[in-house]
């Protein structure tokens, strides 16, 4: 469950990261892009046009490209099914069993491993529910860092973001 949420000292902006997980949704919507893939017999596939997902399927659906199981087309709105997506359905690849999550990056792998079987023999949930995410801290020290390396100040106290 959720650790007492840490905050940073500069800006009291949250420290905690989320455990995304695999999940059974997850692979139906995985499995669906492929048949749209093999259906419309090309690999680039709108999300809202050419695949039949539930509002919580769509909702999810980004968190696949964590693990590298799918990716963004050029066409704006497509997404297509990556070679490891397609093994990981073949059962061919494992993968972790989740991501640490900081800021829309993955901070962690999870040390176990699960295959596509795996999830789908598991009594895990279809889908994840608030209260079934796992928190934890990120290390203040290596965000700071971070934070620091790519901002520098001038003499006005103005920042500027050094890309």
């Amino acid at each position: 469950m959720k650790n007492q949420e840490q905050c940073c000292p500069t800006c009291s902006a949250s420290l905690t990261g989320r455990w995304e997980y695999i999940t059974k949704g997850n692979v139906t919507s995985l499995r669906k892009m492929l048949e749209s893939v093999k259906r419309n017999d090309r690999n680039s596939i709108h999300l809202q046009d050419d695949l039949d997902l539930t509002k919580t399927e769509y909702a999810n659906f980004q968190k696949l490209r964590y693990n590298g199981l799918v990716a963004h087309a050029q066409e704006k709105g497509c997404w297509l099914i990556t070679s490891r997506g397609a093994q990981f359905l073949r059962n061919e690849i494992d993968l972790p069993k989740g991501v640490l999550i900081f800021r829309n990056r993955i901070q962690k792998y999870h040390r176990d491993r699960v295959t596509v079987q795996d999830i789908w023999d598991s009594n895990d949930p279809y889908w994840l529910q608030k209260e079934d995410f796992e928190y934890e801290a990120i290390d203040i020290i290596d965000f700071e860092i971070d934070r620091f390396e790519a901002i520098t100040f001038d003499e006005n106290g103005q920042g500027r973001i050094n890309f």
